[in-house]
């Protein structure tokens, strides 16, 4: 049976928002996968996750890196993903007028790149057609190819 003693204070939690502290409970066993281990838990109410590991665990247990930033997929996925239930904007000051400059040259080949991954993902619905005012400039960093 697990006991949960009455707890104090804000705890902050996934993006931020401090929550209120329901409870404590201390060496409760919990498994993951083949791992188990005693841990204390702060309670916490939350709508959409039943436990939160935070920092301490990862730290203690050296938990292997399984995403890294400096690889990309030989192919992007050829649809989208799922709708999720938070939908999220880029809300923008009211009057902000947009900075007026001229667009850089891109060179044919550029260009030609640009299009062609711009027609792909158009093709795949990952984008659309844009109705904004104005844009922003598009930059190419070469692979280790040397391709686009």
């Amino acid at each position: 049976m697990i006991k949960c003693s009455v707890g104090k204070g804000y705890r902050k939690v996934l993006n931020f928002v401090a929550l209120p502290i329901v409870g404590l409970v201390k060496q409760t066993m919990i498994r993951l996968g083949g791992w188990h281990d005693l841990v204390d838990f702060v309670v916490v109410k939350m709508g959409d996750f039943d436990v939160v590991l935070g920092i301490e665990y990862l730290l203690g247990h050296q938990t292997p890196r399984t995403l890294s930033c400096n690889k990309m997929p030989d192919s992007l996925p050829k649809s989208l993903p799922p709708r999720r239930m938070i939908e999220h904007e880029i809300e923008l000051l009211s009057g902000a007028k947009p900075p007026a400059k001229n667009a850089y040259r891109m060179t044919p080949p550029r260009l030609a790149e640009l299009r062609k991954q711009l027609d792909e993902l158009l093709n795949a619905e990952f984008i659309r057609p844009a109705k904004a005012l104005y844009g922003a400039p598009i930059l190419f960093q070469k692979k280790i190819d040397g391709s686009l």
